[in-house]
């Protein structure tokens, strides 16, 4: 079932209660009109899909990104006015009244759609801080002044992502990128799996690495990033899980059989003197 939980006025709550009703996919699990007092509460829930009403998103901006991460926002509005900015707190879509069924029902689907064409999940979200990023294909940013382009990233193609004040440049093989991201915004949401966070300015693609020498990684030959001390142990423990080791040998058992061919070599030898 598809859990759905509420946050918006009156009017809104009860025709989202109906079609959540008649929808044969979805549940309700809780509804709000007071954004501030059940944040938290939704944060524990975790549904699958959270309707906001768009007036909370001025005061509550910065939250419903991180709820974002975790649920599928789709807005309520009057008017078209805030879609940018409800889209920029990874909304899944910006439905207007009067909430039909048919306007709610094309949610679902999109959502069902997403779903399905979504990768298969490693680990299960549980919480903020113990988040893995899940873009490991390609991703956009938005690198214009007027941020009104796209541009889309392949993960393969990324070298290292570097934080410049207010923003990140993301050096790809053949050119770079100047996004009004912030490096935690690109750790957050990038694979684990590729990408790691070596020093506060910086975010190396793992697959590029040529070699490392003491706190000096080299990326592609010819990069080279600094390991930042708060970073070091992290680095270390992933790097150490693919180092190939010696097997450790057992003396005492070499010794032993040292003994063993030196005692036949000199009987070999004494029977050679007889003869």
């Amino acid at each position: 079932m598809i859990s759905c939980y509420i946050i918006g006025d009156l009017h809104s709550i009860e025709n989202l209660k109906s079609h959540i009703e008649k929808f044969p996919l979805t549940r309700l699990i809780g509804y709000s009109i007071n954004a501030m007092v059940n944040l938290e509460t939704v944060l524990r829930e975790v549904p699958k899909i959270l309707f906001v009403d768009i007036s909370f998103i001025k005061q509550f901006k910065n939250a419903l990104i991180k709820m974002g991460r975790l649920s599928n926002i789709i807005y309520i509005a009057d008017t078209t006015n805030h879609a940018y900015e409800a889209f920029e707190t990874f909304a899944l879509d910006y439905i207007m009244k009067p909430l039909t069924f048919d306007l709610f029902e094309r949610s679902m689907n999109k959502f069902i759609n997403f779903s399905l064409a979504a990768p298969p999940k490693i680990a299960e979200q549980n919480s903020l801080n113990n988040k893995i990023g899940s873009i490991s294909d390609s991703f956009f940013i938005r690198s214009d002044e007027k941020g009104m382009k796209d541009i889309m990233i392949k993960c393969k193609e990324v070298v290292f992502i570097e934080s410049e004040q207010n923003y990140v440049i993301v050096h790809t093989e053949g050119n770079r990128f100047v996004s009004h991201n912030t490096l935690k915004d690109m750790e957050e949401n990038l694979s684990s799996h590729s990408f790691i966070r070596v020093h506060k300015s910086f975010i190396i693609n793992y697959d590029k690495i040529t070699f490392v020498e003491g706190s000096v990684i080299v990326l592609n030959e010819r990069c080279k990033i600094p390991i930042g001390l708060t970073y070091k142990k992290a680095f270390a423990d992933r790097m150490n899980q693919k180092v190939i080791r010696k097997k450790n040998l057992n003396i005492f058992a070499v010794s032993k059989y040292a003994t063993k061919a030196l005692l036949i070599f000199n009987l070999l030898g004494n029977v050679q003197d007889l003869i």
